[in-house]
């Protein structure tokens, strides 16, 4: 076996390190292994290439407390990783030391430990945990889009600075916040990314909406939604002629989501729904309507030809 070739240092006269000096930064994976109810780190568990050791986590026990984990600056919000998650993370190198910092604008600001810093002339402080100790390690992730479901009807009242609860879909359950049977509820605070609330007129968006979220800034703000309801079977309430502008429908019947109806149970309630395709129909036809997010009312998307 041939000998291995060591580095020479030519200016020193002798062998070269194998290893830079000097302080560099470390990359590995953790695993989120307690449950998330700190705003600015998550306990993980993950092996320290630094010291070549395995740090493993169990409740309770003195000898395996795990890794804190500093968030990613705009996702710092308990409750925003579950347990058994894998990120990459890594041990960064700033002007303060190796630690991923945090916010510290003072003691006027409401949310001092929370998200992003407000300008260029906000401190950065170091991170550390509830008992003192000083957090390295940073988790690494993407900007994550989550399904979630609506709890409650969405009123005029809610703008963007107004937070709402929600439940989270089952099928894509990410969250640990007030968690009510399968279902996990957490607060969202815009939805200047719903389309249809900026409409004046139209069915609102309603208990049963689905729709997608981001986080951003320690909180999940709405990117698209849905209203819901956005297609329809019914009846015509009399004839359809093709010059008819439109016509009111009654027979309501949701064909997703929840209906738009004040009373999904009454049958005589009735819709206005124009007719932009000049099509004609015979009185109580069997129809199909879709919701216009463009013109904001109800269309005719199938009528059966007339008898």
């Amino acid at each position: 076996m041939p000998t291995p070739r060591i580095p020479w240092n030519h200016l020193e006269g002798k062998p070269a390190p194998l290893e830079p000096s000097g302080i560099s930064p470390h990359c590995a994976m953790m695993q989120v292994a307690a449950e998330d109810t700190h705003d600015n780190y998550v306990i993980c568990r993950g092996y320290d290439p630094r010291i070549k050791k395995f740090f493993d986590y169990v409740e309770g026990d003195p000898d395996k407390v795990g890794v804190p984990v500093a968030k990613p600056w705009s996702n710092r919000t308990a409750g925003a990783y579950t347990v058994g998650q894998i990120f990459p993370a890594m041990i960064p190198l700033t002007r303060i030391g190796q630690t991923p910092g945090v916010r510290d604008p003072g003691e006027d600001e409401e949310d001092p430990l929370l998200g992003q810093p407000a300008d260029l002339d906000e401190e950065v402080g170091i991170l550390y945990t509830e008992d003192g100790k000083v957090i390295n390690w940073l988790l690494l992730e993407a900007e994550i889009h989550r399904r979630f479901e609506l709890k409650d009807n969405l009123t005029d009242d809610n703008t963007a600075a107004t937070e709402y609860e929600l439940f989270y879909d089952d099928t894509f359950d990410q969250y640990s916040i007030g968690t009510e049977g399968n279902r996990t509820e957490f607060e969202l605070y815009s939805f200047t990314g719903w389309r249809g609330t900026a409409r004046e007129e139209g069915p609102p968006v309603v208990d049963g909406s689905r729709g997608w979220c981001v986080k951003k800034d320690g909180r999940r703000e709405v990117v698209a939604g849905d209203v819901g309801f956005d297609r329809c079977t019914c009846q015509l309430t009399g004839a359809l002629a093709t010059g008819d502008g439109s016509i009111l429908v009654d027979n309501v019947k949701r064909s997703r989501g929840p209906s738009p109806l004040a009373d999904p149970d009454d049958t005589t309630e009735t819709l206005l729904v124009y007719n932009p395709h000049s099509w004609d129909g015979d009185d109580d036809a069997s129809c199909v309507i879709v919701w216009n997010i463009t013109t904001a009312h109800w269309e005719f998307d199938y009528i059966p030809c007339p008898a």
